[in-house]
């Protein structure tokens, strides 16, 4: 059986937290490059980050942080917003995602917010099914 962790993410993390599972690379480099630069602006100050490992391995993250200072919605108020939930190929659909998920359900329960809310999209095939997320009461 392999060892599997949940961690909060430390310095020598961030270089796989910021990307979100993204490659620069062609025409979402602009992108990827503002995103980061925000999460690293804001990493420290209000980000709750999880990373999941296998076998001492990064193998998915999770980020959260306050809807009040969410750059792209949705709008709202304390709440966490979960802004990237990544599971490398080699290890989706082994419990890694839910494990982050519940992790942060709990983080959430211990703070001043009200809950957690997610982008889901309806299509099962797409990354973040909205079908993954009712499983943790989000709706």
């Amino acid at each position: 059986m392999k060892s599997v962790e949940i961690r909060k993410t430390q310095d020598e993390d961030f270089d796989f937290l910021e990307s979100c599972g993204h490659e620069i690379g062609g025409e979402i480099e602009d992108s990827v490059l503002r995103r980061r630069r925000w999460f690293r602006r804001k990493w420290k100050e209000v980000l709750i980050s999880l990373v999941g490992y296998v076998d001492n391995d990064r193998a998915g993250l999770l980020s959260v942080f306050p809807i009040e200072v969410s750059p792209w919605g949705p709008l709202g108020r304390d709440l966490y917003v979960i802004a990237c939930l990544f599971v490398l190929w080699d290890y989706q659909k082994k419990g890694l995602g839910t494990m982050m998920m519940f992790r942060a359900i709990e983080i959430a329960k211990h703070s001043r917010k009200e809950g957690v809310v997610s982008f889901g999209y309806s299509d099962p095939d797409w990354f973040l099914p909205e079908s993954f997320f009712e499983k943790f009461g989000l709706r």
